[in-house]
C-alpha cells in the first residue's frame, strides 16, 4: 500500500487492526534491505521527481500516519487513532524532515531492493521448474509405457549417432567432408541413422498422444504457441540430449580445430569444452498448417542451434531453412565497401531483407545443420508432404 500510495488503505489498517498487530507487524517488520514501512515512504518521496505531483502529496500523507503511529507505539498511547494534537502534528512534521534521505541514496537502496527481490523470484521460478521436472519424471516413470525403449538407452543412441563411427581424430581422407559449411558459421553434416529417426518420431507422438489421452496422469506436455511439442528435455527424452550434445561437441570441435582460420562464430564455439541443450522441441511442417506462409525471420535465445530432421515424406517438397546476411560490411580486395555493404552495416542488427539470403538449406532425414543462436534465419513454406525436426538449443559451457 506504501509502494503504491495507497492512503486510505493505511488509514484502514492502523484504525481498525489491533495495537498489537500495528506494533508487532506493520511498525517493526522490515523489508527485503532491512527497513521499516515508514524509512520505505522516506525513501519514495526522496526520490520523487517533483513535491507537487499528487504520488509525493500520498506519500506525505501516508509518512504523516505512519510517524504518528510510531511515535504513539513509543509512547505506550492506547487512545484512539486519529487524535492528534496540533503539537503533535509539528512533531510529526519535524520528525520526517529531519528523517528524509538524499535521493542518491534511496535511489541505491531501491536499486538493492530490487536486485533482491528479483534474485528471490528468480530463485522461485527455478524452484517451481526443478519441482515440476521431478514430479514429471515421477509420473513418466509411473504411468509412461514406451513405444520404442530401447531408444532411451544410452548405448542404442550412441549407435545411431553417425558422427560416434564417422569421427576420427580428423584423420579423413584427402578429399572427404564430413562437415560442409556452406557459409560462415553454418555447419551441415550427417548425425544419424534414418532407422533411429524414424522410432524417435513415433516415440515422441506415442508420447503425445498417451500424455493427451490420460490427463490424471499429469504426464508433462507442453505445447508450443505453433502447436508443436515444446521442453522435450522434462518429457523423458533428456538422455537422448545429452547423448546429442556429446556427439555434436565432437563433430563441431574436431572440424573447427581442424582449420586453419578461425573467424568470430569458429571461435566462439571452438574455445568452448561443453555443448549442453538445455531445450527442445519438435516442429512439424504440413500443407495446410495455418501458420505454414507466415514464418517469421528471426534468431534464437541460444549460443549453438542444432536442427536435426527426423522426418520428411516421400513427395515431401518445400520447407528450406534460409539463413540471411549478418549485416556486417566486408570489405574486399581493395579495402573498399559497396554501396549495398554500406546499407547493410547502418542496418546493424535490424531484421534482414529477403534479398540478404545467403544460403538455402535443404532438409534430409538424418542430416543436422547446427548455427549461432544469433544467426537470422527462417522456415520456408512447405509446398507438399509433411516434415518434422527435432529443434535443440545449446548453451556452451
Amino acid at each position: 500500500a506504501t509502494y503504491r500510495g495507497r492512503v486510505e488503505t493505511l488509514d484502514i489498517l492502523l484504525s481498525m487492526c489491533p495495537k498489537e498487530w500495528i506494533n508487532h507487524w506493520l511498525l517493526s517488520e522490515k523489508d527485503a534491505i532491512q527497513r521499516h514501512v515508514y524509512e520505505v515512504a522516506f525513501d519514495l518521496m526522496s526520490t520523487e521527481k517533483s513535491k507537487f505531483t499528487p504520488k509525493f502529496n500520498n506519500l506525505r500523507k501516508i509518512a504523516h500516519l505512519l510517524i504518528q503511529a510510531k511515535l504513539q507505539q513509543e509512547k505506550g498511547e492506547e487512545e484512539e487513532w486519529g487524535n492528534c494534537s496540533d503539537v503533535e502534528m509539528v512533531v510529526v512534521e519535524h520528525y520526517i524532515h529531519t528523517h528524509l534521505p538524499a535521493r542518491e541514496d534511496a535511489s541505491q537502496r531501491e536499486k538493492e531492493r530490487l536486485c533482491i527481490v528479483r534474485s528471490r523470484c528468480f530463485q522461485a521460478e527455478e524452484k517451481r521448474k526443478e519441482d515440476t521436472r521431478f514430479n514429471g519424471m515421477k509420473a513418466i516413470e509411473q504411468h509412461y509405457t514406451p513405444l520404442h525403449p530401447d531408444i532411451y538407452e544410452e548405448r542404442t543412441i550412441r549407435e545411431a549417432c553417425k558422427t560416434t563411427h564417422l569421427i576420427k581424430p580428423f584423420n579423413l581422407k584427402k578429399g572427404q567432408i564430413l562437415v560442409e559449411e556452406p557459409v560462415k558459421g553454418v555447419y551441415v553434416f550427417p548425425f544419424l541413422e534414418e532407422e533411429f529417426c524414424a522410432r524417435l518420431w513415433e516415440e515422441i507422438h506415442h508420447y503425445e498422444k498417451t500424455a493427451t489421452k490420460h490427463p490424471k496422469w499429469c504426464l508433462p506436455l507442453f505445447v508450443r504457441h505453433d502447436g508443436n511439442i515444446g521442453d522435450l528435455q522434462v518429457c523423458g527424452f533428456k538422455t537422448i540430449l545429452k547423448v546429442f550434445a556429446d556427439a555434436s561437441e565432437v563433430i563441431l570441435q574436431q572440424y573447427l580445430n581442424a582449420r586453419d582460420s578461425m573467424d568470430e562464430d569458429r571461435d566462439e564455439i571452438d574455445k568452448q569444452k561443453h555443448i549442453n541443450f538445455y531445450h527442445a522441441f519438435l516442429t512439424r511442417n504440413y500443407v495446410g498448417r495455418e501458420s505454414n506462409a507466415t514464418f517469421k525471420m528471426h534468431r534464437d535465445k541460444s549460443d549453438l542451434t542444432l536442427n536435426i530432421c527426423i522426418h520428411a515424406s516421400h513427395s515431401f517438397e518445400g520447407s528450406t531453412v534460409g539463413f540471411y546476411h549478418r549485416n556486417k560490411a566486408e570489405t574486399g580486395g581493395s579495402g573498399r565497401v559497396t554501396g549495398k555493404q554500406q546499407e547493410q552495416e547502418q542496418r546493424s542488427d535490424e531484421t534482414p531483407q529477403d534479398d540478404d539470403r545467403i544460403y538455402t538449406y535443404v532438409h534430409k532425414v538424418g542430416f543436422a545443420v547446427a548455427h549461432s543462436g544469433k544467426s537470422w534465419h527462417r522456415t520456408d513454406p512447405i509446398t507438399n508432404g509433411t516434415r518434422g525436426s527435432l529443434i535443440a538449443w545449446a548453451e556452451l559451457n
